[in-house]
């Protein structure tokens, strides 16, 4: 800057020589202040904040040498400089952008046995990120009941992220497949089968006129109704099964035998046939002579030789297979 000092005189003077003086003058140092210099990736750009003393003052920020702000993990060099006209200043310093974070939330936490591996689900926020999940420690997923600690941790470049919490597998419940048994002669051995929808083993019970030996042999002891129970008690990934009952009629025939051209006096007997309305032996109606409410005789019809079921009308048919057998003559 230049500065001419000048007196033109007077009547009484003449004018003086100009006596120029030149100076510099400079911009006033400022302060800048960088900070937000950690930060989480976005998906976006991402700038530091910039602060001056004097406040207020422009500046101009670049990234690694240019002004587009980054968005990728990394560490950056930053510089940021004041375009003020009347002040100047800058400072350096480094933007480091980690990794961002993520919310997890763990679903399907609750979970029935079912004799396969039970994972647990997970939704993130950001939405769509892979989640990789422990079951106490251990990188696969648990089928047996019982509770288990859970970690799910996001697995991605950009995001972290994690959450905890239990995954709880309860017993399944299993039915029993117990099909009705036919009536059965007095003398009959039954071997029992019964399945469960679980694969465990079912066990079988009776009242009397019916026992159990050897787990599955049903044998009688006297005519009436048997009452035969199917039962399975569960196991550590199983509930009990409800039971299931058949009743299992048993009767005699007395004889169970005799000539092809019929005329013979047979006896059925059982705990309770209800009222008899008819009876028919391989087919053929028989005569009835008498009944009562555990008991019913007839005349054998002529039939033809072999094995005949003998069905017992009470309202609904009472089917007693193989019971009476037809013999040639003599």
């Amino acid at each position: 800057v230049s500065i001419v000092a000048s007196q033109a005189g007077d009547t009484n003077w003449l004018g003086a020589t100009n006596a120029p003086v030149t100076f510099n003058v400079t911009k006033a140092p400022a302060t800048v202040m960088l900070s937000n210099t950690n930060q989480g990736y976005t998906g976006a750009g991402v700038a530091v904040t910039v602060t001056t003393d004097p406040a207020g003052l422009s500046t101009l920020t670049t990234y690694n040498g240019v002004t587009n702000q980054p968005v990728n993990l990394g560490a950056y060099a930053v510089t940021s400089t004041v375009t003020d006209a009347l002040y100047e200043g800058s400072a350096v310093g480094t933007l480091t952008i980690g990794k961002g974070s993520a919310s997890v939330y763990l679903l399907t936490l609750t979970q029935i046995y079912d004799g396969t591996a039970r994972s647990v689900t997970a939704t993130t926020d950001p939405s769509g990120l892979t989640v990789g999940f422990t079951y106490d420690g251990h990188a696969w997923a648990p089928t047996n009941v019982g509770t288990y600690a859970v970690t799910g941790t996001v697995d991605n470049a950009n995001y972290q992220g994690s959450q905890t919490g239990t995954l709880s597998i309860t017993k399944a419940d299993q039915t029993i497949t117990f099909n009705p048994i036919v009536p059965q002669k007095l003398t009959a051995s039954v071997g029992l089968a019964a399945t469960a929808d679980s694969g465990l083993a079912v066990s079988f019970s009776a009242n009397p006129p019916g026992s159990i030996s050897d787990d599955t042999n049903l044998t009688f002891s006297a005519v009436g109704d048997a009452m035969v129970v199917a039962s399975q008690i569960g196991d550590g990934n199983y509930n009990a099964a409800p039971s299931v009952t058949n009743m299992v009629k048993v009767f005699t025939v007395t004889p169970d035998n005799g000539p092809f051209a019929g005329g013979n006096s047979v006896t059925v007997s059982n705990g309770n046939f209800g009222t008899i309305t008819n009876v028919t032996v391989g087919g053929v109606p028989a005569t009835i002579e008498g009944s009562g409410t555990n008991w019913v005789r007839i005349m054998s019809p002529t039939n033809t030789v072999g094995v005949k079921d003998i069905v017992i009308q009470t309202g609904s048919d009472i089917t007693l297979f193989g019971a009476y057998t037809y013999n040639m003559a003599g």
